[in-house]
């Protein structure tokens, strides 16, 4: 029941603050994620009061039921339609650069091996590399792709806050730099040939003028988890298939909200965050000197 109250309180908390206006709250949102309130403030209440809800039985849940949701409820949000009018050449920069992040993650511990030794008791036998895993999901597919590999590799809750930590301040910084040579786009468009694009079809919404329905939406979510999750115990196998259903969905039912289920599936992402958090504990906050250099 405690488990629960502080969950509460805390997605409401964020979801509050995620919706105000005042500018000094939106500068701090600027360089702190909402996300990360969400598994700080539930951290704070249990250290603060010396509670140990890191055993309770949310902790199930989240993983059994509330994760699953999330991936098939986000991934139901994503359109055919839309995709196709981006066209194939973002497609194939996007899933050329995810290969890339994700291939130069184990590439980088074993060339750090090589020319810093230390490293390797820190990534291999101490465990980190299970850090690395949850930076590779969240540049290739955000905060659910983040919860999932976290949950994957069964990363530690204090070194998996240390990693967000560190990653919102790198986000921040890579931000900074996309901004100045985004200056610099039309000299470098001009030296590479590239022409400049049109956007104009990509603000037009396919789903504009189709009806939708939040009823329907919400059964085929919930018979989707539920039975997917029923029937498949291995973790990796049940994302696979809820992310397959959820794009299935999404796109083949032409009543589907696809704007209701992308807000449905932010709220989870909070709520699953707020669980993890009730294990967090703050004395365990450390990332080595190897770890930090190869993040950079």
């Amino acid at each position: 029941a405690i488990a629960l109250l502080i969950t509460i309180t805390t997605v409401l908390s964020v979801l509050w603050l995620s919706r105000q206006k005042v500018k000094w709250i939106q500068q701090i949102l600027d360089w702190i994620p909402p996300i990360l309130f969400s598994y700080v403030i539930p951290a704070s209440i249990t250290h603060l009061f010396q509670i140990d809800l890191s055993s309770v039985q949310l902790h199930s849940v989240s993983r059994d039921w509330i994760i699953p949701m999330a991936i098939i409820t986000v991934m139901s949000s994503l359109s055919f339609l839309k995709l196709k009018q981006v066209g194939a050449k973002p497609v194939f920069l996007f899933v050329s650069g995810s290969f890339a992040i994700a291939v130069l993650a184990p590439t980088l511990v074993e060339l750090f091996a090589m020319i810093w030794p230390a490293s390797e008791e820190v990534f291999i036998a101490q465990g980190y590399w299970r850090g690395l895993v949850p930076i590779v999901g969240s540049w290739i597919g955000g905060s659910t792709s983040q919860l999932v590999m976290k949950e994957l590799v069964n990363c530690p809750e204090a070194l998996f806050l240390s990693v967000i930590v560190l990653d919102n301040i790198l986000v921040n910084a890579w931000t900074i730099l996309m901004f100045q040579v985004i200056k610099k786009s039309d000299s470098l468009n001009t030296l590479l040939k590239i022409a400049p694009p049109s956007f104009q079809s990509v603000t037009n919404d396919p789903d504009a003028n189709s009806e939708k329905s939040i009823w329907i939406t919400s059964i085929f979510i919930l018979l989707g988890t539920y039975f997917i999750t029923l029937f498949t115990k291995d973790f990796l196998l049940r994302i696979a298939l809820l992310s397959v259903a959820g794009l299935a969905l999404g796109n083949l039912i032409r009543k589907w909200d696809h704007s209701f289920v992308l807000k449905v599936g932010g709220i989870l992402i909070i709520i699953i965050m707020s669980i993890l958090g009730l294990r967090l504990d703050f004395t365990q906050l450390t990332l080595p000197l190897p770890f930090i250099v190869l993040c950079l």
